[in-house]
């Protein structure tokens, strides 16, 4: 078995950008566009990933506004459509089929 041990440097970012900044010549222009692109690339694709996690919030509650109102549907139903016997057996059969229905309910 081979046992490898190496040295790292590393460098702070922020030393490597404000020297790249102040360098005038064409490997400094090189990096300064290269910098440029790739910090407007992860903004757009931050910006995107944010208004995309927005719209799943936005549905969720609508989801969980639909849940709520059946719930209160359910409740209705079972405690006016029962026998007064059967009542707590299927309000309870309904109030656990509603936990396993959300708990498996997946949001896409």
């Amino acid at each position: 078995m081979r046992n490898v041990t190496r040295k790292f440097v590393y460098y702070n970012l922020d030393a490597i950008i404000s020297i790249g900044y102040r360098v005038n010549s064409i490997v400094g222009v090189r990096f300064r566009q290269w910098a440029t692109r790739v910090i407007k690339e992860r903004m757009l694709a931050g910006a995107v990933q944010d208004a995309h996690l927005s719209a799943i919030d936005k549905r969720l509650l609508s989801h969980e506004k639909d849940i709520a109102d059946l719930k209160e549907k359910v409740n209705f139903f079972v405690e006016t459509q029962t026998p007064p016997l059967q009542k707590d057996r299927n309000h309870l059969f309904v109030q656990t089929t509603i936990v396993i229905v959300n708990q498996s309910f997946i949001f896409v």
